[in-house]
């Protein structure tokens, strides 16, 4: 039926197309004279589509673009920073502590972040800090990390010893990491009450 699309060798999994994401008949950029049509339900194994709304019987076989949405709400911030990378250059790198980070490299659309260690996700806060991308707050296994701080290997990141991470203070409300304050030398970690303080 028109609101059921159905792929062959498409690869759709749950890191590259979800529930709330659009679909469109066609390749090309996204641009304001597409017609989008809303995703209300993904079954990976079938690799199949369903749509909102009806769109017109298409080839198999013709183009498509999916436009990926972010799930978080008015509340989830986004942190950015620019990194140097070894092989992609000057990227921007972007978080909101709900979905996966993405990068930017000046052209395209922003591609999800890989690399992590098992069971990192996501972080409210990102960073760089000598020739390393560091996350703070991260949400690993489900279960969020409020005063954790994971970083990369240098100039790259999507680089990551499982091991290289560190657990600034007991875990409770007042230790809690609000964000990063580059100064010289010095990586300041403001928390609820007071801040940490990180050398190089």
């Amino acid at each position: 039926t028109p609101t059921i699309v159905r792929g062959t060798g498409t690869g759709w999994s749950s890191a590259n197309v979800k529930v709330n994401d659009y679909f469109k008949i066609g390749a090309g950029a996204i641009h304001t004279a597409s017609i989008w049509y809303q995703i209300t339900a993904v079954d990976y194994a079938l690799q199949q589509l369903i749509l909102a709304s009806a769109a017109p019987t298409t080839a198999a076989g013709s183009a498509y673009v999916v436009r990926l949405t972010f799930t978080g709400g008015n509340t989830d911030r986004w942190s950015v920073t620019q990194f140097i990378d070894s092989s992609l250059g000057e990227v921007v790198i972007a978080t909101n502590g709900i979905n996966t980070p993405v990068y930017w490299t000046g052209a395209n659309q922003f591609v999800n972040i890989t690399g992590f260690p098992a069971g990192f996700t996501t972080a409210k806060y990102v960073t760089t800090f000598f020739n390393r991308v560091l996350w703070g707050w991260t949400k690993e296994g489900g279960q969020n990390q409020p005063i954790r701080v994971r970083w990369s290997a240098v100039s790259n990141f999507q680089s990551y010893n499982a091991n290289h991470f560190n657990d600034l203070e007991l875990p409770d409300f007042s230790s809690w990491i609000k964000g990063f304050v580059i100064l010289g030398d010095y990586c300041i970690v403001p928390k609820e009450t007071g801040a940490y303080i990180m050398r190089a």
